[in-house]
């Protein structure tokens, strides 16, 4: 951190993501102790954001107050599913009923929490996505991400010769229709654009004339960055 702190003196930083692999496995001391070096290193504003990637086991969820009490202030849960068959599938060490339970504590503990779905596994129906996604918007906060299963050369799917779903998959039509009936446009048209992964900010109180602006500000922003996309193909 101090040869980076170095490299960009006069620089700020407005969040710090501990992503990659599991890092709510480190000891929240040694959170606590890299955020505060951030802080020592950088500008910082009062409302850092400090987000930490953790699994939903029971081991991990125990320790969430913990790293709230280091420093951090979002939690990104990496649920993937809310099937068992699909959590057996995708080799998780946890289930259905420990994500559940793991996103009601994260609510509790953090002032903002999200977490990931993946669609598109083998044998998934659009009944079973659907059922999935109505889990996940009874229990999203304002942050919900959702990816496609993709299987790429070198991976154990790819050596099973796991089929690897369709672009038009039913489950992906299956979203869209879900999402767009909850007025979660901006989800819409990620989904609509043809893009296999979504990083969704879902806007609370909906409803409402200002909320409806901004998300008509968020569309046209979008519009405009996706459009040389879309003529460049």
């Amino acid at each position: 951190l101090g040869y980076f702190a170095n490299e960009t003196k006069g620089r700020a930083v407005s969040s710090v993501f501990f992503g990659g692999g599991t890092p709510s496995l480190m000891e929240p001391e040694t959170a606590a102790d890299l955020i505060a070096a951030v802080k020592g290193h950088w500008t910082t504003p009062s409302d850092l954001e400090v987000t930490l990637e953790a699994n939903p086991s029971t081991a991990e969820a125990s320790r969430f107050g913990a790293f709230l009490d280091a420093g951090v202030n979002r939690l990104s849960l990496g649920v993937q599913s809310f099937n068992d068959q699909g959590l057996k599938f995708l080799g998780r060490g946890h289930s259905a009923a420990d994500a559940e339970k793991a996103i009601n504590l994260a609510a509790q503990t953090f002032p903002r929490m999200s977490f990931d779905l993946i669609y598109g596994l083998p044998g998934q129906t659009p009944a079973q996505w659907r059922g999935e996604l109505n889990a996940a918007l009874d229990l999203a906060g304002d942050h919900l991400s959702v990816y496609q299963l993709t299987i790429e050369p070198g991976t154990a799917f790819f050596r099973d010769r796991i089929p690897a779903a369709a672009e038009d998959a039913a489950a992906l039509r299956a979203a869209v229709q879900q999402l767009n009936e909850q007025d979660q446009l901006y989800v819409r048209l990620f989904f609509v654009d043809g893009l296999n992964a979504s990083e969704v900010a879902r806007t609370l109180g909906k409803g409402t004339s200002a909320v409806r602006m901004r998300k008509m500000r968020i569309l046209e922003r979008l519009r405009k960055t996706l459009q040389p996309l879309r003529e460049a193909t």
